[in-house]
């Protein structure tokens, strides 16, 4: 296989000279300088043209597909996501929380190299790896209390059944992806929507919420989420969009993520029903919260 690198994102916490500290964003593109790949500094930003052929080392599926206009942020779209503050303990990076890092680890590249050279191989806890390596202070010595995020592509890999599987694996993809920003303190908190995994599905989670700040990304539907509709929801039409208007995330995607548009619309068409609450607020008729194209998008009366 053969992987052609477009760009490395690097966010750097820096001090001021008042002690203060912040976070800097800085992308950077690669380029092919006579035969060999350099990286350059690019604050601006940038485009490319791509394409992917892999395996996904999760659900085992290969992938492919092309974008002619792949997007590398600029410098200050990094930090619109990575300088909020969504009160969780520890830095502005958005990956390094417990339930997202607490998952089986095989080691790769060097590591792995080096572990074969030492004559073993080393799959296990990444927390408990990430110890082992003097990088994580504090891990109690029964890691399997800890809290942990499903994978979004593993049916069954929340430790449930059924519904509360897909439920479980839903959420965890709109948190790892959303909930950065869609959160009180984060840049989307005036959409009213917020997507922590803690947080019950409610009104404030999408259950016929009405849009607050969509605009024209509404594509004619009156609610976030509808229950039984995911035709007539609003979070997987964005998540399907690649309208600039319209399209979640707006920064840094050009390619909709088709698999877990999928999953979101099954989550809303078999498990979303009567019983959450505030869906009956959702109106009546046929529409499933849905208006035709061009009608004002307000709710019902």
């Amino acid at each position: 296989a053969t992987e052609h690198v477009v760009e490395t994102r690097l966010l750097i916490k820096r001090a001021r000279s008042d002690g203060s500290v912040f976070w800097a964003g800085l992308p950077y593109i690669w380029f092919d300088e006579g035969d060999r790949r350099v990286a350059r500094l690019a604050l601006q930003g940038g485009s490319a043209q791509v394409a992917w052929d892999y395996h996904d080392v999760d659900s085992g599926e290969r992938l492919t597909g092309s974008t002619d206009n792949y997007q590398v942020p600029h410098a200050n779209q990094c930090i619109n996501c990575h300088g909020n503050d969504d009160l969780e303990s520890g830095a502005a990076p958005i990956g390094p929380k417990v339930r997202f890092l607490n998952r089986d680890y095989v080691a790769e590249s060097l590591v792995a190299q080096e572990l074969t050279e030492q004559g073993r191989a080393y799959t296990g806890n990444q927390l408990e790896h990430l110890a082992a390596q003097g990088l994580l202070a504090g891990l109690p010595e029964d890691t399997g209390s800890l809290e942990r995020n499903a994978k979004y592509n593993v049916p069954g890999d929340s430790g449930r059944d059924g519904a509360a599987d897909l439920e479980a694996r839903v959420r965890s993809y709109l948190e790892v992806n959303c909930q950065h920003c869609h959160n009180p303190k984060g840049l989307a908190s005036n959409s009213g929507l917020f997507l922590d995994i803690k947080r019950a599905v409610d009104q404030r989670y999408g259950i016929c919420k009405t849009p607050t700040a969509a605009g024209g990304g509404t594509g004619g539907r009156l609610y976030d989420i509808v229950p039984r509709s995911a035709a007539g929801s609003i979070l997987p039409f964005r998540m399907a969009s690649n309208d600039p208007d319209g399209k979640m995330p707006p920064i840094a995607r050009s390619v909709a993520h088709a698999e877990a548009v999928t999953l979101i619309e099954a989550w809303i068409d078999t498990v979303v029903d009567e019983s959450y609450d505030n869906a009956d607020q959702c109106g009546g008729g046929n529409s499933g919260g849905r208006l035709p194209l061009n009608a004002p998008a307000s709710p019902p009366q």
